[in-house]
């Protein structure tokens, strides 16, 4: 099924049959502008509108469920192009959280409402900040291992994944490293994607079983990888690739599992992009 509109650098949440979109930007030709407010919802078959946004942004986080959703950071501008402002959703309209500690775009992260983790981002450059939310207020974790931007996200507070992204430098260098979350500590996996990419929401499932999903550059953005962790076999992980998605895009969104989820939204382009508005 569409959603209700075409757009990109929004952040998503939920499962395959209780999915949330929201944010986002609109605007063809303007990657940093045509900030969006609204909120979609998906029940495995059609999109319903939800309550939106009371900030309009792109490049935000997501996390938690359809009914109790999660959106933090990203670029406001106006008001702020890191932005700090986090809310909450209910399952129909969304309230003020407590802020982030460092306001950035190009956030992403992992969790529920009441125990999630935002990680990474953009100030003036790639930063690896982690922050933990406990249903009411942030606090600061330890840093990333490699600090990334826009890049992919799987797992929960105390075991995350984050694969791919821009590095801080060489600015604008795009990676295709893997980091393990412990709840308090960052490691590097050996296990690597088999493309060099931005990800940016287009990542779903778990730590030990996670999917990525299109990204950036435009070229080659429809491959998928799954990334698995075996409790049988003594290893650190592997990607391996997925089937492809049927078009290829970037900045797209993503929730669910490694064997049930969806991938929605993103643009081609990279000029004037195509926004796309079909869910896998």
């Amino acid at each position: 099924g569409g959603a209700d509109r075409g757009r990109y650098q929004f952040a998503g949440s939920g499962t395959l049959t209780a999915g949330l979109i929201f944010g986002g930007a609109q605007s063809p030709g303007q990657p940093e502008g045509g900030q969006s407010a609204k909120t979609e919802e998906y029940n495995g078959t059609s999109w319903t509108n939800g309550g939106d946004l009371s900030t309009a942004r792109h490049l935000l986080g997501g996390a938690g469920s359809q009914n109790a959703g999660l959106a933090f950071g990203g670029n406001a501008e106006p008001p702020a192009p890191a932005f700090t402002g986090t809310e909450e959703y209910g399952g129909t309209s969304w309230t003020s959280g407590g802020a982030l500690n460092t306001g950035r775009q190009g956030v992403n992260g992992g969790g529920t409402q009441s125990a999630a983790f935002a990680a990474g981002g953009y100030t003036s450059t790639a930063v690896g900040n982690t922050e933990h939310y406990d249903g009411s207020s942030w606090t600061n974790s330890n840093t990333m291992a490699t600090a990334v931007r826009m890049y992919g996200t799987a797992g929960i507070q105390t075991a995350g994944l984050a694969f791919g992204g821009y590095i801080a430098s060489p600015s604008s260098t795009r990676t295709n490293i893997t980091q393990k979350y412990d709840g308090s500590t960052w490691s590097t996996s050996p296990a690597t994607l088999g493309t060099a990419r931005t990800v940016e929401g287009g990542g779903s499932g778990s730590q030990t079983a996670a999917l990525a999903t299109s990204g950036y550059p435009a070229t080659s953005p429809s491959n998928t990888e799954e990334f698995n962790i075996s409790t049988n076999v003594i290893t650190a992980g592997a990607w391996s690739s997925g089937t492809s998605l049927p078009s290829n895009r970037w900045n797209t969104s993503g929730a669910g599992t490694q064997t049930a989820g969806l991938c929605w939204g993103g643009a081609t382009g990279p000029a004037t992009p195509t926004f796309l508005n079909t869910t896998f």
